[in-house]
């Protein structure tokens, strides 16, 4: 059977080449700024022209396409078993699931849509611990990570409280961001406990960190700090990750955001070049905002296209796995759901199974905002995506001629008086057929009997909590992890 795919070009070669001409002028002529000596002495070491007193790091053309050729030679070479792949768009290794499309939760809004009084308000620690139990009991949902950043607790230990919840309340993988660095060591102890050893926590490297830029062409102190620090506790760290915004951090026109995302891109992987070991460099994304308000769009038509662009860069680039690449697909700028959100997020979803890309987005509305019931219905979106994606099976039984002869003209296929007719609709109409837990399919006479989708998922949100309280890890490393927790909490005062 052949799943369903077909090939999406934004940018043809001679555009992406030109792109990549300018990009290496970028980088060889403005630079960037890099705020950290560390840094700075290992770019210097591999040939790039280093200014101490102004911090620029300007990078030879022979210097970024050799170090470009080595980390497209570690994205498509660093893993052998055939159940991992390498994200070429920001070189993490992930494992592969066994289904068309999966949902990724690793979202982290500041804020959420109350699910009981229909309000946006800041996100909470219980909010959180809600969307991991929610989140365990979604089959399309492989790895657990952080739907929102609680508001509740000291900015400072934001991430480590995330950590805590997380690996105490989910039987799934946990990932998730870094913010503190002084929380680095504390998160990897939480980590060791809950898998048993060290060398689990190493092999498995389940945190990575995203070491994001600081602005236009530039890296900050903290960040990289934070990347050494990772690095030397044994995690995996991205530099990069280009996120700039059309017409505020980058050009307006999208071809010279693309060309400068790409620049900042190409100044990553030498960065991760230099410094070696597990870190790796990212091309990014790019995405524009409403002038009106200056919000960021992650569900814009143009979003789509210039994330879907990236994809031609990293294949232009030899780079193997580019088709795994999704983006911020099924996400809206609505921050409600609604009719806004489901258009938004159908079309982007579609764009991604089109394009085989392997994950769509779970719980998220706007940029800052999060639903839990949302999660719910996201997940039927990807039950209904990967429906499609999976295209329709012809085989010999699956034709079934010998069926067709027997009904024969003017019979029906759902008659209950033959048990051989009625035993071949039982056995394969669930196997071809999407049957949704949340959508209403009814007459218009039905109709207003029933709730509707959104309604019907914050039941079933109410049901889940009710009946689910996971601590798969026990009790006493549920203990350990808070103990850790609390003589972070002491080491930073709080």
């Amino acid at each position: 059977m052949s799943e369903l795919k077909c090939e999406v070009s934004i940018l043809t070669q001679e555009e992406v080449q030109q792109i990549h001409n300018a990009s290496l002028e970028i980088v060889e002529k403005v630079g960037m700024l890099v705020e950290h000596d560390r840094m700075l002495k290992a770019l210097e070491a591999i040939g790039a022209k280093v200014d101490y007193n102004t911090k620029i790091v300007r990078f030879p053309e022979k210097i970024v396409e050799e170090c470009v050729r080595k980390q497209v030679h570690r994205a498509n070479t660093a893993v052998n078993a055939p159940e991992y792949y390498a994200d070429p768009l920001t070189l993490c290794v992930n494992k592969m699931i066994d289904r068309p499309m999966s949902l990724n939760m690793q979202i982290y809004c500041i804020s959420i849509s109350d699910m009981d009084t229909d309000l946006i308000r800041t996100a909470t620690l219980k909010d959180l611990d809600e969307s991991a139990i929610v989140g365990n009991e979604l089959g399309n949902i492989f790895e657990i990570a952080p739907l929102v950043v609680p508001g509740d607790v000291p900015v400072e230990a934001n991430d480590a409280y995330m950590f805590a919840t997380m690996l105490k309340r989910t039987k799934k993988p946990v990932s998730g961001p870094l913010f503190n660095l002084a929380a680095i060591p504390y998160i990897k102890q939480m980590y060791v406990t809950a898998l048993g050893s060290e060398e689990r926590f190493l092999k498995e490297q389940p945190v990575i960190y995203q070491c994001l830029l600081h602005g236009t062409l530039s890296v900050s102190y903290y960040a990289l700090e934070m990347a050494f620090k990772a690095l030397d506790e044994g995690m995996t760290a991205r530099v990069g990750v280009p996120m700039g915004v059309a017409g505020f951090s980058s050009p307006v026109t999208f071809a010279g955001a693309l060309t400068l995302a790409n620049a900042e891109g190409l100044c990553s992987f030498v960065m991760a070049e230099a410094i070696g070991g597990n870190c790796y460099g990212s091309l990014g994304g790019v995405v524009n905002f409403n002038p009106a308000n200056g919000v960021a769009l992650y569900a814009s038509p143009e979003k789509q296209l210039l994330y879907f662009a990236i994809r031609d860069i990293a294949k232009f680039y030899g780079f193997k796995n580019w088709k795994r690449y999704g983006g911020h697909a099924n996400c809206s700028d609505a921050c409600y759901p609604g009719i806004q959100a489901g258009i938004e997020k159908g079309f982007s979803s579609m764009f991604s199974v089109m394009t085989d890309s392997m994950y769509i987005h779970c719980g998220l509305l706007s940029s800052e905002a999060a639903s839990i019931p949302q999660m719910l219905i996201d997940n039927e979106i990807c039950e209904i995506v990967s429906r499609m994606k999976r295209g329709i099976e012809v085989t010999k039984e699956k034709i079934s001629l010998d069926m067709i002869k027997k009904v024969g003209i003017h019979g029906s296929y759902i008659n209950p008086e033959d048990d051989e007719v009625l035993e071949h609709l039982v056995r394969y109409f669930r196997e071809e057929n999407f049957i949704p837990q949340l959508s209403v399919r009814e007459r218009p006479q039905a109709w207003q009997l029933h709730h509707d989708m959104l309604s019907n998922a914050k039941t079933r949100v109410k049901k889940l909590l009710a009946e689910n309280d996971p601590h798969p890890l026990g009790e006493e490393k549920e203990k350990e992890i808070d103990r850790i927790l609390g003589r972070y909490l002491k080491e930073i005062g709080k």
